[in-house]
């Protein structure tokens, strides 16, 4: 089962607690998380994107179906999340944000 963007948004924003509108990262800045997600994936793992060659990772809307197997989900939110505590100055939120993004990082390229 496919699924969207703004799925990895959500799921994103929960695990934060952060809700979708009037939080403390906007829309705007999880829809380019994900599409820098997605960059990143396609860099780590070009052979997940054979079929979608041309697509350019970094337009794509909210209810865009990402481009990946179910499997990478997980990994997406994880990005997301450690991109949006990456925004914030806090330094216990920069070790969490850093332990997300290489959770990402290790599930793109184990899978």
């Amino acid at each position: 089962m496919a699924f969207t963007l703004q799925s990895v948004m959500d799921a994103a924003g929960t695990d934060l607690n952060d809700p979708a509108s009037g939080g403390r990262w906007s829309a705007t800045d999880r829809l380019s998380f994900c599409n820098d997600g997605l960059a990143m994936a396609k860099s780590l793992r070009p052979d997940l994107f054979l079929a979608t060659l041309g697509v350019d990772y970094t337009a794509l809307a909210v209810d865009a179906t990402a481009p990946l197997p179910d499997v990478y989900k997980p990994a997406l939110v994880a990005y997301v999340k450690g991109r949006c505590l990456k925004k914030n100055t806090d330094a216990r939120n920069l070790s969490e944000a850093d332990a997300q993004i290489k959770f990402a990082i290790e599930v793109l390229k184990s899978l």
